[in-house]
């Protein structure tokens, strides 16, 4: 289920601004509040290459509202976890075992899938904050 919502907005100098925020008392918040008043994308000579701006207090409160995002937060969270119990639970495993009882092979191929497991927790934890908490704000002009 996907959530839909709509947000205050403006557009000044070609840029869309808009406030992250659907409660009423937002509606009208251009009407009090202007955007930033940037004078170099008031003159033609000026050469917008790229206006990209993330903010992320907006995709963060979208995260935390939006029930179908908040699950998989919440899911990729705990596969993190599982995958980290995984690797030391592997661990455990053969550190219990008696030498004779588990062959070369299948301990080499455990140490190898315990490897992985905290190999694919990391990633997912990069992955994770990557998709839902980091924001990048890039913002490129340049003078003509």
């Amino acid at each position: 289920m996907a959530c839909v919502a709509v947000y205050p907005t403006i557009v000044h100098h070609d840029i869309v601004w808009f406030c992250p925020n659907s409660d009423p008392q937002y509606r009208d918040i251009f009407g009090k509040k202007k955007p930033p008043f940037i004078p170099q994308l008031g003159d033609p000579s000026f050469t917008k290459i790229i206006g990209n701006r993330d903010h992320g207090c907006g995709y963060w409160t979208h995260v935390v509202n939006c029930t179908s995002c908040n699950r998989a937060y919440k899911c990729l969270n705990a596969a993190e976890i599982i995958l980290k119990v995984l690797a030391i639970a592997i661990i455990g495993v053969v550190a219990a075992t008696k030498q004779g009882m588990i062959s070369t092979a299948t301990r080499i191929g455990l140490a190898i899938l315990d490897v992985l497991c905290y190999a694919a927790s990391k990633w997912l934890a990069h992955f994770v904050y990557a998709i839902f908490a980091n924001t990048t704000t890039i913002t490129h002009f340049q003078k003509k």
